[in-house]
């Protein structure tokens, strides 16, 4: 019996080559979508899943509520939390992972940069990364033990055995490596290059502000917090600590409110969206997104199946009915359309398969340039995914079709005489044609991806093109890596291809942003300040306008009190421009004296509004040096600059421009444009692909009417109008069902951008234009080639 089905399947498929290309060409490229969405979501939950103890780890993470509305939450918590919570009987071991290590290690006459962090001394017995080097137990028991990545130790010791060597770490210490990492069994949401002894804090190295911050439980952004609960032990009874401990440790009735939350370790990546997290991973609500593409992507393959192989119902009426007379029941015809769509649904994946593997390449590239460290490996594992894939997209594909031929009555199927409409009535539609509703559908979701697309595209254009209120043409950002900014200056200042040097604690529009507090004079709290650390040349090298004041002098003393601020800092604070120089602020380091005025800029990005901001004389604290170089010697220039700051530090020389770097602070955009462009592109394929097919099994069907209405004096445009205005009128439907929709959509995400486009009517028309259009070319020389045909031919037809 199945191979009879095979047999039969194959012989449809080969017979109808036209709509077997249209099936199996759309299906491929929308598994290819779904494929690429698999890997990705395979990806995302394949971290952190090596570790033995995963499903009794939790991380801490905090959130915090201002005023009963605005709701943040982070990774990080309160440091005091760990002894506060210790007693509590159903936790087995803790330890707390320490942000704020890296910069400069050293060992000899080798220098790298490297990011870390600090953690307890459980953290190996937590956690199940091997050491290739070193005892677990013992390695960051001493407080200047430092455990190193496997990479990180060949870059600093090459060949040399690394164990017990001490390494100087600039401005924090000296360090003893305890042990070499091995590489990371699997994937994880940790991200550093060495670990240090988090009692370091408490040892005589430490800098005791730093540890009176950290001890401080209003500070819950520095430290993390992960918990093995004891085998048998309830996460609610952990839950119930973290509620008491979060109730004693703050005011009832402060502006803030906080609570703790156990997050499990493999609820970590994918996971909700926090503040200060490790490493990369998507949101779960992108996974969603993703797979809700995914779905109607195939969706809408399957949609273009239904209705192929419904509207070849007369073709295959005699077969069916022949069938059904010699004893077929509708189970037997049921699962041949099941089958026979799995077979091509088996075609379709061979052909994503092939596919996928020529994108995947140059897309892990792609996302590893914009900072998203996705693989795309297909392992043994998802074998059984891909195939439980293809069953459900030939189930999905046959459904309809099996359902309609299976309930076809004998006797109508030998007399060719099928009721198309009899799948409607017996789902309901009685009024209704399911093969239009379903083209409708099919419709609404590809204008709803082309009007998001028009929006996207307009907006990113909007953003990249739009003025940030400062210079970034020639400019060259040297990232300094610790290295004093004075000495880098003095030392390139007189290259004649070197037109200014300014330096800054970071680069405007980047993502980065500092703040301090501003006080009234009895001491209560103002508002928040942005600040850019600066030195004198900042404000001519970057184009920033002086419209009253004066800038930096130059000498300016040793201990800060001056500052610059912008418009917006003015205004909140109820000045006019020409009156603030002269004015006296209170901050959190004391009395400053405002020297000047700048016109706002955009020292954040475009999806934040301007806000009270400052530029405060800090060179001491520069990370970056910008140089202003001429064009036409920037080759020459790089080299001599190279030259001098080798003979300043070994450091890598490490430089950028920046509009590479601000183009790339925007790529989120971009990459956004791409992706939804491709799945846009894919989705109007298949429409139209499916639209094609039912058009040309239209005129089939209507070959004769079409030659009694040209003998009898219709014109072409007569006939191209009776042919095309009822897929038009469907085009129409879809497009009144997909415009609230896409309303709402975009408009929900345009508002979570400060400066965006007008998005309005035009838009709308310009995506059902473009639909218009797309489809207009898709099937109007087959409309025209039947208007061409010659009358005697048509009427023969049958």
């Amino acid at each position: 019996m199945f191979k009879n089905y095979l047999l039969i399947a194959m012989r449809t498929i080969t017979r109808n080559r036209t709509v077997s290309f249209i099936n199996i060409f759309g299906l491929a490229i929308s598994m290819s979508i779904c494929l690429l969405l698999i890997l990705i979501v395979a990806d995302q939950f394949s971290y952190d899943r090596f570790h033995s103890k995963k499903d009794r780890i939790y991380r801490i993470i905090t959130k915090r509520t201002q005023l009963n509305e605005y709701v943040w939450e982070t990774a990080t918590t309160a440091n005091p939390l760990k002894e506060y919570i210790s007693q509590h009987t159903g936790i087995e071991d803790m330890t707390t992972v320490v942000r704020r290590f890296g910069g400069i290690a050293s060992y000899g006459d080798r220098a790298i940069s490297f990011e870390g962090k600090y953690a307890g001394k459980s953290f190996l017995n937590i956690f199940d990364f091997r050491l290739k080097q070193g005892n677990p137990e013992k390695a960051l028991e001493l407080p200047n033990s430092i455990i190193l990545t496997n990479e990180t130790a060949k870059k600093l010791f090459g060949d040399e055995d690394p164990l017990n060597k001490l390494i100087t770490v600039e401005n924090t210490g000296d360090f003893i490596v305890t042990g070499v990492m091995d590489e990371f069994p699997g994937k994880t949401h940790f991200y550093f290059d060495a670990l240090a002894s988090a009692s370091f804090f408490t040892g005589q190295q430490a800098d005791s502000s730093s540890v009176s911050n950290l001890q401080n439980w209003d500070n819950i952004y520095d430290s993390y917090l992960y918990v093995l609960m004891k085998e048998g032990a309830e996460p609610s009874d952990l839950s119930s600590a973290l509620t008491d401990a979060a109730t004693y440790n703050y005011e009832k009735e402060g502006e803030f409110s906080y609570e703790f939350i156990a997050q499990p370790l493999t609820g970590i990546t994918p996971g909700p969206l926090l503040s200060n997290t490790m490493g990369f991973g998507l949101p779960d609500f992108f996974i969603y997104i993703m797979l809700g593409i995914a779905l109607i992507v195939l969706l809408s393959a399957c949609f273009n199946y239904s209705n192929l192989t419904t509207a070849r119902a007369i073709n295959r009426a005699k077969e069916i009915g022949v069938r059904k007379v010699v004893g077929a029941r509708n189970r037997h015809v049921f699962f041949q359309f099941i089958i026979e769509a799995i077979l091509v649904a088996i075609f379709s994946f061979v052909l994503a398969d092939l596919a996928v593997q020529f994108l995947l390449p140059g897309l892990n590239n792609y996302l590893a340039s914009l900072g998203a460290p996705v693989s795309f490996t297909e392992t043994s594992g998802l074998y059984f995914w891909f195939i439980l894939f293809v069953l459900l997209a030939g189930f999905l594909a046959g459904l309809f079709p099996a359902v309609f031929f299976s309930k076809t009555n004998p006797v109508e199927a030998l007399r060719r005489t099928l009721r198309m409409d009899i799948l409607s009535r017996r789902l309901g539609f009685r009024r209704l044609d399911i093969r239009k509703v379903l083209v409708v559908i099919q419709f609404t979701f590809t204008i709803i991806f082309v009007i998001t697309l028009i929006t996207i595209f307009q907006q990113t254009r909007y953003v990249m093109t739009m003025d940030h209120g400062f210079r970034s043409e020639n400019l060259i950002n040297i990232h300094l890596q610790g290295q004093d900014y004075e000495s880098f200056k003095s030392g390139i200042s007189n290259m004649s291809s070197v037109r200014s040097v300014a330096s800054a604690t970071y680069m405007p529009a980047l993502g980065t942003n500092n703040t301090f507090m501003i006080y009234e004079e009895n001491g209560e709290e103002l508002f928040p300040m942005s600040y850019i650390g600066v030195d004198q040349g900042f404000i001519d090298i970057m184009g920033l306008d002086l419209i009253s004041g004066s800038n930096f002098r130059d000498p300016m003393p040793a201990t800060e009190q001056y500052l610059i601020v912008n418009e917006a800092m003015v205004r909140e604070m109820g000045w006019e421009p020409a009156d603030a120089p002269g004015q006296v602020i209170h901050s959190e380091n004391g009395e400053l004296e405002i020297l000047g005025v700048i016109k706002d800029f955009h020292y954040e990005r475009l999806d934040e509004k301007i806000g009270p901001m400052a530029l405060r004389y800090k060179p001491e604290w520069a990370n970056t040096a910008i140089l202003s170089i001429d064009k036409s010697q920037q080759k020459n220039a790089l080299q001599s600059i190279e030259e001098e700051w080798k003979v300043l530090t070994n450091r890598p020389f490490d430089y950028s421009y920046f509009e590479d770097d601000l183009h790339k602070s925007y790529g989120h955009f971009e990459a956004l444009v791409i992706i939804l462009g491709y799945v846009t592109i894919i989705t109007v394929s298949i429409a139209c692909l499916g639209l094609l097919g039912m058009v040309i099994y239209h005129i089939q069907n209507r070959t004769k009417e079409l030659g009694i209405r040209k003998t009898l004096g219709a014109s072409a445009s007569s006939i191209m109008m009776t042919l095309g205005k009822g897929f038009v009128f469907q085009i129409l439907i879809s497009f009144l069902l997909a415009s609230p929709v896409a309303y709402f959509i975009n408009t929900a995400w345009l508002e979570m951008n400060a400066y965006r486009i007008d998005f309005g009517l035009s838009t709308f028309l310009y995506g059902l234009i473009a639909v218009l259009l797309i489809v207009g070319i898709t099937v109007g020389g087959h409309i025209y080639r039947a208007t061409q045909m010659n009358p005697v031919d048509s009427l023969r037809s049958e």
